[in-house]
């Protein structure tokens, strides 16, 4: 902030032997900056534009050198001649002279005429046009700026510069006496915040959660508005992904209801998409289908687009995703490719990185329930690279877990073990919750394939205390599957290991998921198998096994269909 003296010294002489209104005018040109705009500078400094152009062009230029003449274009009829001080320590001499009554003035003069100059296009200069106006003490300007800001930051995707500005924005409004006004602007500038805070740090970030509280907390006293509805979405997918799935079925509903009296067909939409993903996660798929059904209805793309911008993802391509899973666990393996694949596509038709990673993620966890290992290395392999290229630390995390699945599946356990504790300390670090629990079954397999029985047992006992603390119930069935596959391997007596296969079985009946039941079959009419009551598997796998109308080429169908030739 200070020159050097020397330094000093060279400039002073150099612009003391300009006149003194030159002087002044590039001292006014030193407020906008490096670079600067010569008509601006005429208009703060009340001169003619030409006789400034002439200065700059001429001895300020060819004479004085310095100034450089950077070019000229034109903005709605009104001309822009652009130059730029030849050395930066210049501008920072005679910006430095001013004092702080002299400066305040001239940036809220450069403000003022910048905006006028720049018409319906000011918003483009949205970043210098805040710091002038928070340098003129202009608060409430600056802030409406930096909104502005960081709104055009998100739909560029620049996440980072956007999470700045915000932040900037609400660190100025706190200066304001609390009035509601600045209820309001802090409001939108929190809610603003949570969407770059979603695409890089994900659902579970705790200065998420503090963001969106905080966006509760300046809602209280509103019955109905958008802004709530904003507040809630981000606390609901807070609360699904930290596993406080009771929470979040609250605000689900409270969403539903909210969206209903707001008379938001959009909003409905988005309300019930909210809903049926807290029901998945409960282990109630078929619920889940019916408020999606419920979501269709509702949803208008073209209507509905914006609001993947203010709420940080759209529901069509989460309810695909989300739809893959759902119909693989009730029983139809190539209905739920299909919706999958479908979001993937949709995802990148629409071009946003944080909803684009969300569907590749889905796409990879559904092959990885499927057992397709190429299919699920690939969408993992995809998953990690976008998210690695946007920075999504959840979805990397995520994709990550996909890939230790794979590695294991294909024989290569050391890299895929590595991987998966990786993507654990990860999921840890972020407090993904969610993510951490579906994990657990893929660490668990990875273990038994690695002979390492008690850590695979170690793990799946973590993951069953998780399902009883939370009731995330939807990979229950295949937790108690692998704790006695797991048992079996470790010598244990075959009464107790039917009793886990037999658990995984009724509790997969309860949530009608037939994938889950029928993998569970096959374990333990495997196990009859060994005990010679092969008549008895025969007939119980036959019966689950002639429930399913689609998905023969899947692995689970396929094993399933040579178990019953061998018990035949």
């Amino acid at each position: 902030e200070t020159l050097p003296p020397r330094v000093e010294a060279v400039i002073a002489e150099r612009i003391g032997r300009l006149p003194e209104d030159w002087q002044a005018m590039l001292a006014t040109a030193s407020v906008e900056g490096e670079e600067f705009t010569a008509e601006a500078v005429a208009r703060v400094q009340m001169e003619d534009e030409r006789e400034v152009v002439q200065r700059l062009s001429g001895p300020l230029r060819q004479q004085h050198h310095l100034i450089h003449a950077q070019g000229l274009e034109w903005l709605d009829g009104q001309r822009l001649s652009r130059y730029r001080f030849r050395h930066f320590l210049f501008q920072k001499y005679l910006y430095n002279k001013l004092d702080p009554v002299q400066r305040a003035h001239l940036h809220q003069a450069m403000g003022n005429t910048l905006e006028k100059l720049h018409g319906e296009q000011a918003g483009e200069l949205a970043v210098p046009l805040a710091r002038h106006f928070e340098a003129a003490g202009m608060t409430v300007k600056a802030v409406e700026y930096l909104l502005q800001a960081g709104n055009r930051s998100v739909r560029l995707f620049a996440n980072d510069e956007a999470i700045a500005h915000f932040g900037r924005g609400i660190e100025l409004i706190g200066r304001l006496a609390d009035t509601t006004q600045r209820v309001r602007m802090e409001l939108a500038l929190q809610l603003a915040l949570g969407v770059p805070l979603l695409a890089t740090r994900g659902f579970s970030d705790a200065e998420l959660a503090q963001t969106y509280g905080r966006a509760r907390e300046l809602t209280q006293s509103v019955e109905a508005s958008f802004e709530l509805f904003q507040t809630l979405t981000g606390l609901k997918n807070y609360y699904d992904v930290r596993l406080e799935l009771q929470m979040a079925s609250q605000v689900g509903e409270d969403m539903v209801l909210l969206a209903r009296r707001l008379d938001n067909a959009g909003l409905s939409a988005m309300a019930h998409h909210q809903a049926s993903t807290t029901l998945l996660y409960l282990g109630q798929a078929d619920g889940f289908l019916e408020q999606r059904e419920r979501m269709l209805a509702l949803y208008d793309a073209e209507r509905d687009r914006p609001l993947v911008y203010q709420l940080g993802f759209d529901p069509l391509i989460a309810s695909l995703s989300h739809a893959g899973w759902a119909l693989w666990f009730l029983g139809y393996p190539d209905q739920a490719r299909q919706r999958s694949e479908e979001a993937v596509s949709l995802a990148r038709e629409w071009g946003h990185p944080f909803v684009e990673a969300f569907a590749l993620f889905f796409a990879a966890q559904l092959y990885v329930y499927q057992r397709e290992v190429h299919a699920a290395a690939e969408r993992a392999k995809a998953t990690i690279a976008f998210s690695e290229k946007h920075g999504i630390a959840f979805w990397l995390a995520a994709g990550m877990c996909a890939m230790g699945w794979a590695l294991a599946e294909e024989g290569r356990l050391d890299e895929g073990l590595t991987q998966h504790l990786q993507a654990q300390a990860m999921l840890q670090a972020i407090g993904a919750e969610l993510g951490i629990l579906q994990h657990f079954p893929l660490l668990a397999e990875a273990y038994r394939k690695a002979e390492m029985v008690s850590e695979g047992l170690a793990t799946v006992d973590k993951a069953l205390e998780l399902v009883d603390a939370t009731g995330c119930r939807m990979d229950q069935p295949e937790m108690y599957r692998l704790k006695g596959e797991l048992l079996l391997k470790q010598g244990r007596a075959e009464p107790e290991v039917e009793d886990y296969f037999q658990c995984a079985i009724e509790v997969a009946r309860q949530q009608q998921a037939r994938s889950w039941e029928l993998r569970a079959t096959m374990s333990l009419c495997r196990l009859w198998q060994k005990e010679g009551k092969a008549e008895e598997a025969r007939r119980v796998l036959e019966e689950i096994y002639s429930w399913f109308t689609e998905g023969f080429d899947t692995p689970d169908l396929r094993d399933a269909r040579s178990l019953l030739e061998e018990l035949s």
